[in-house]
């Protein structure tokens, strides 16, 4: 054999450690990556759901009127989770204020991005169907506050987003904590104080920004302002 020709070698097994570690680098940023794309991407496509959401809402009340006028009115929460806004009393009342949103009612997706329902809160005097609303139909008492309340209104100064609402829509978030889920049951209750806000069966809410850890709430309100702009654009008279 020619001195000159020498047996080839391998990596030795420091070569090797280091190339498998950069190989677990790169896949775990690859991995971050597309987990941080898919969360922006679901956030996304929830608040273009709540904008379809509300318009929907205003596009049902400009397309119904109340059994005693002409007045418009918005639907029902859903309580049983078949997608359809529950039958009204005798006096034109839905039977609670707060259920999923009736997503069939509405000619919209069941679920949010997380395969969640969406929450539904309507005060009454928007929703009876018998006398309507209008112009003159005093305010609401659904409220929004930037940081959980404790009491009827927003207790924390200057917190206060939004009050005498008419209707109030929320997705619960990549966390679903609080919420519906896909086979009609409920998830488990947050820790967040905020997020309990939401999902305490009362008239106030929290809206603020989404957190890595904690509250991941999305929020969408209709003032009266907007509902009866809207209303009076679409050629309903109020």
């Amino acid at each position: 054999m020619s001195p000159h020709l020498r047996r080839p070698h391998g990596f030795t097994l420091v070569e090797l450690a280091i190339v498998l570690v950069i190989v677990a680098l790169l896949t775990g940023g690859m991995l971050f990556s597309l987990s941080a794309q898919t969360e922006v991407r679901d956030n996304g496509d929830t608040k273009k759901q709540l904008q379809d959401i509300g318009d929907a809402l205003i596009g049902y009340a400009a397309s119904h009127y109340s059994s005693s006028g002409q007045h418009p009115f918005l639907p029902c929460p859903d309580t049983d989770y078949d997608g359809v806004e529950e039958a009204r009393d005798g006096s034109g009342n839905c039977p609670s204020a707060e259920g999923v949103l009736p997503w069939t009612s509405l000619g919209l997706g069941q679920y949010d991005s997380w395969r969640n329902h969406y929450r539904y809160r309507v005060h009454t005097r928007f929703s009876n169907n018998k006398d309507g609303f209008g112009l003159a139909t005093s305010a609401a008492d659904i409220t929004v506050c930037s940081v959980a309340s404790a009491s009827s209104g927003c207790s924390v100064a200057n917190s206060t987003l939004a009050s005498g609402l008419p209707a109030l829509v929320l997705s619960h978030g990549k966390n679903g904590l609080g919420a519906i889920n896909a086979q009609g049951a409920a998830n488990g209750a947050s820790s967040d104080a905020d997020e309990v806000e939401n999902h305490d069966g009362d008239n106030v809410f929290v809206s603020r920004a989404v957190t890595q850890q904690g509250f991941d709430d999305q929020v969408l309100w209709l003032s009266p302002n907007l509902l009866f702009n809207r209303l009076i654009a679409a050629g309903r008279s109020l």
